[in-house]
């Protein structure tokens, strides 16, 4: 009796061993199969989903650093300090601590935006928000080329002026376009939107006397009062709401002596912003008018040739 349970229970054994076997060979077959054990089938089961859970894993890291590798690659081509640019290495080559320490740099925010959202991956969401990364880069690199532009401007506009039109227009929309993404006056967004202002209203001043022979100043005008709009609503909106009511029923009376004076007496760091844009806009929109201003009473004329020099 003793030596047939042992033979009963070596058959047993030998019988689970061998479905075991069988279950690295072929899981699903096991799994789907319900002559086979339920313990092992759960136990089975329980392995094969921590084993497709892993390579979902490996599949959506795998996902992650290629777009890293590929975004690079394109990042590369317009990084400032090119030469000091270390491409980053294949993943084969580095370990999870590395790969970790790569996608926390600060030169990949990017990579570390892919990384959080690989719960819910998708490669059309990447690609459209890289691609309107890359399009802010490219028109910020085209407006810091600006100030290489005027001389040329100066002589386009003598020879061709319709197509000198065409092409300060553009510059305005774009500034335009950017400017309706505006959001924060001290972010370092907006100390590159009014480098940008500056360099669109410097190309106005250094072509204003042919701009004005060919008619196109007030076409342009136009334009550069749109690009302002967004910034006196976010203005009359937050913080700078009491300088900006000021400054707008100054630009609504066309009260330049106004304007300046307070610009001129009031000199709080947090107005900087304003300033620097308001009296770009007023340096320009009242140049045709400066006989008329410089007519005014002596003490405000020392201020108006301050601004206009």
């Amino acid at each position: 009796m003793f030596l047939f349970e042992n033979f009963r229970k070596w058959i047993k054994d030998a019988q689970r061993k061998n479905k075991e076997r069988l279950a690295l060979i072929e899981p699903t077959f096991v799994i789907e199969n319900p002559s086979f054990f339920p313990h092992i089938r759960f136990k089975l089961k329980t392995k094969m989903n921590e084993y497709l859970r892993q390579e979902q894993i490996i599949s959506d890291n795998t996902k992650i650093y290629n777009e890293i590798e590929r975004i690079q690659k394109i990042k590369h081509s317009y990084i400032p300090n090119r030469d000091k640019h270390i491409p980053i290495k294949k993943k084969e080559q580095l370990s999870n601590d590395k790969k970790s320490e790569i996608l926390t740099k600060k030169n990949l925010k990017l990579a570390v935006r892919i990384q959080s959202i690989r719960g819910n991956y998708s490669k059309n969401d990447l690609a459209k928000e890289y691609k309107q990364h890359k399009m802010y880069v490219n028109r910020i690199q085209k407006f810091h080329k600006l100030n290489e532009i005027n001389d040329d401007m100066n002589d386009l506009i003598q020879e061709d002026p319709l197509m000198a039109k065409n092409i300060i227009e553009k510059y305005a929309k774009i500034l335009f376009r950017l400017a309706k993404k505006f959001v924060n006056p001290d972010s370092a967004f907006a100390a590159t939107f009014v480098k940008c202002e500056k360099s669109i209203c410097l190309m106005i001043g250094h072509t204003y006397e042919e701009i004005y022979n060919v008619n196109l100043y007030y076409t342009l005008r136009n334009s550069m009062d749109k690009i302002y709009l967004p910034l006196i609503r976010y203005w009359l909106d937050n913080e700078y709401r009491n300088d900006a009511i000021y400054i707008h029923k100054a630009i609504k009376s066309n009260n330049l002596p106004l304007l300046v004076e307070y610009l001129l007496n009031n000199e709080p760091s947090r107005t900087s912003h304003v300033k620097l844009v308001y009296l770009n806009y007023f340096k320009q929109s009242m140049k045709d008018s400066f006989e008329e201003y410089s007519k005014w009473d002596i003490s405000i004329n020392p201020i108006i040739f301050r601004l206009f020099k």
